[in-house]
């Protein structure tokens, strides 16, 4: 069963859209939400445990939407965007370090609510795309250096009533491209970028119906970036693959609860792959799939989760600082955000250590592993291989396989049976890889193997008497007789 333990608490009037960072440099990643209503921007710092204190707003100029986090002004501080689709604007909010910020703004087109920064003309610092849903355009305004910007540029998106945008790298030829959700069009728009801030007309890609939120991440591991769209209308989210030159694939679908509303990638599990959230506004839920490796999901065993009222944005991140992803949605119809910690259980083996050979005999012949887990509440089966230098069957009796955690239990042994015998023998190894988790548990990459080692403990001796042994000597060709004699043969 995937577990998340969830709390939610109080921000601002209707919020939209959230994001996080490190935005006072302690080490614990902070949330920003926008609150459409309140036209103001929520800083709340993270205690590094899942805690958050609503600690300061900044202001915005009118109807904040969406928020995006980047060092705008290359001082080493996180900043950030946030458009206001009743302004026509966007805010800019740059960082003194310590969570303070000072505003200004950028105009753009009509009704801006989709955003994105990333460095568009190649020049090193983060320029700003809005989506402007009143104009069908998006536009364009390229960084100064220092976090100010010149006048905004447009381009077409391609379709009516653009929502949201991502940037990547679509056809890998190194510059930023660009996609864009076409809400009354069902489609999107993939515009190619030339590498210079300007960007060629769009081409289309068909989606479910009523596109909103959208992602980009490689969910198949052919190292393309993909697309991940959630259909408002239809209740699905779109898996569109990348081909490898910024035309996708036809789309293949998962269901998702009532009006799917934004989505997010990353590892859940801990498997190496991406995983998907997608947040439903219309039964105040989220939903959960898990990836097999090859862009296919499926949908957690409790999936969707609740959260507050008509959650909206989402953003990912590690907020108790356990080494795993948790989740954090915006709710615009409670005045809350929900934060969802991450409490599946992460398995991972430590070393063996060695036995001698002969001691494995007298003390139980056995190489002990241990496998720990962080969580403890569900019954799981951990599966693993072994491997390394010595040979199952004539050094040691493989077990099953298999280790078994019951519930509430905390560690297992994998423990290996070792065979003595009389060979003389350098010292060998067995690895053990765990590899995987019969429910919704990970193995952590960082500790998903071990080594053990079996010690020979043969010694070579040399018997008196008549033998034919000999050493070699240092190059005068020397032999050692049976009788204990060295005679020294030189030719």
């Amino acid at each position: 069963m995937a577990q998340f333990n969830t709390t939610s608490f109080g921000i601002g009037i209707s919020p939209v859209s959230n994001a996080t960072a490190d935005l006072d440099g302690d080490g614990d990643l902070d949330l920003l939400a926008t609150n459409y209503i309140s036209d103001n921007v929520s800083v709340l710092l993270g205690d590094g445990s899942g805690g958050f204190a609503p600690t300061a707003t900044v202001p915005a100029t009118n109807g904040p939407r969406q928020v995006v986090v980047g060092d705008l002004d290359g001082d080493g501080d996180i900043d950030f965007l946030a458009s206001n689709y009743s302004g026509n604007d966007v805010t800019v909010a740059l960082n003194n370090g310590s969570a303070a910020f000072s505003v200004s703004s950028v105009a753009v087109g009509s009704t801006p609510r989709g955003l994105a920064t990333a460095d568009i003309d190649g020049d090193g610092d983060l320029d700003i795309v809005s989506v402007n849903y009143g104009s069908d355009n998006l536009s364009v305004a390229l960084n100064n250096g220092n976090g100010t910007f010149a006048a905004a540029t447009t381009v077409a998106s391609g379709g009516v009533r653009p929502v949201q945008m991502v940037i990547a790298d679509f056809d890998g030829d190194g510059n930023a491209d660009l996609a864009v959700t076409n809400n009354s069009d069902n489609n999107l728009g993939i515009l190619i970028g030339n590498g210079d801030g300007t960007f060629n007309a769009a081409t289309l890609v068909t989606t479910g119906s009523g596109p909103r939120g959208l992602t980009t991440g490689d969910v198949n591991g052919d190292g393309h970036a993909d697309l991940v769209v959630t259909d408002f209308s239809a209740n699905t989210a779109s898996i569109l693959l990348n081909n490898g030159n910024g035309t996708f694939a036809a789309r293949t679908t998962v269901a998702t609860a009532n009006n799917p509303y934004d989505v997010k990638l990353g590892d859940l599990d801990g498997d190496g792959d991406l995983d998907m959230v997608v947040s439903n506004s219309g039964s105040s839920s989220l939903s959960v799939f898990f990836n097999d490796g090859a862009g296919g999901f499926t949908a957690a065993s409790d999936s969707p989760f609740a959260v507050g009222v008509s959650p909206g944005g989402l953003t990912l991140g590690d907020f108790d600082g356990d080494g795993d992803l948790d989740i954090s949605s915006a709710n615009f119809g409670s005045n809350t955000a929900s934060i969802l910690i991450n409490t599946m259980s992460r398995y991972s083996i430590a070393s063996a250590g060695s036995v001698s050979e002969g001691t494995a005999v007298g003390a139980g012949g056995v190489l002990a592993f241990t496998v720990s887990r962080t969580a403890t509440s569900e019954a799981e089966d951990v599966t693993y291989t072994l491997s390394g230098t010595a040979t199952a069957g004539t050094d040691y009796t493989a077990p099953s396989g298999t280790v078994s955690f019951a519930a509430g239990q905390e560690t297992a042994e994998i423990q290996i049976s070792l065979t003595p015998d009389a060979i003389k023998e350098m010292s060998e190894t067995i690895v053990v890889d765990l590899t995987g988790v019969s429910g919704e548990g990970f193995i952590a990459a960082s500790a998903a193997s071990a080594t053990g080692t079996i010690a020979n403990d043969d010694h070579n001796t040399v018997s008196g008497g008549d033998t034919d042994d000999y050493l070699a000597g240092t190059g005068n060709r020397d032999f050692l007789f049976g009788n204990g004699q060295r005679r020294d043969h030189r030719w």
